[in-house]
């Protein structure tokens, strides 16, 4: 169902909502999104984009096999290396 900015707040949907400054934080966002990965950010993307249309079902299978794509990836090494050697991470998107 859609509902409103409002609401989704309310229900914690979203953390927060922006009436002013909306291009600063949406800048501030994507690159927050960026930084934890090119596939990842991809595939989350895919997951909103896609499963906005599906039912519950559909949407549960969808992130099963995005995660299944996710968890053969250089970039998880590379997440769960970097994370244990306290260092920051190398994505290079494959």
């Amino acid at each position: 169902r859609v509902f409103s900015a409002a609401e989704a707040l309310e229900i914690g949907v979203v953390q927060y909502l922006h009436s002013e400054d909306v291009q600063d934080n949406a800048v501030e966002l994507a690159s927050q999104i960026a930084s934890h990965g090119p596939i990842a950010a991809k595939y989350l993307k895919e997951a909103i984009v896609d499963g906005s249309d599906m039912t519950l079902d559909q949407g549960l299978r969808l992130e099963t096999d995005l995660n299944v794509i996710l968890q053969s990836t250089f970039d998880r090494k590379e997440g769960i290396d970097s994370f244990l050697e306290k260092k920051e991470p190398k994505y290079e998107g494959r």
